[in-house]
């Protein structure tokens, strides 16, 4: 990690993250509000979602990038905790 990139996440606030999918990459978004402006980074998808986690931002990915990755959404609610699925 840079000087930079740790002096940005001391006085920024990631906010969101965005995946994408072009060709078999993943892409990122990062947004980033520094000294009360708002930034959009490009970054690694792995990154991103490292730090949209520490800051406990959304990760955003779109129906259409599950759906080009061959994966479905499962709309079904999660089980409550202590719950026995069949």
């Amino acid at each position: 990690m840079t000087t930079s990139a740790l002096y940005w996440m001391e006085t920024g606030k990631v906010t969101r993250a965005v995946i994408t999918l072009k060709g078999a990459t993943y892409y990122a978004e990062l947004t980033v509000i520094l000294r009360g402006t708002t930034k959009v980074f490009d970054s690694r998808s792995s990154d991103a979602i490292a730090l949209a986690t520490h800051f406990k931002a959304p990760v955003w990915v779109s129906r259409e990038t599950f759906e080009k990755a061959g994966k479905s959404l499962d709309m079904t609610p999660a089980p409550k905790p202590g719950a026995r699925r069949l």
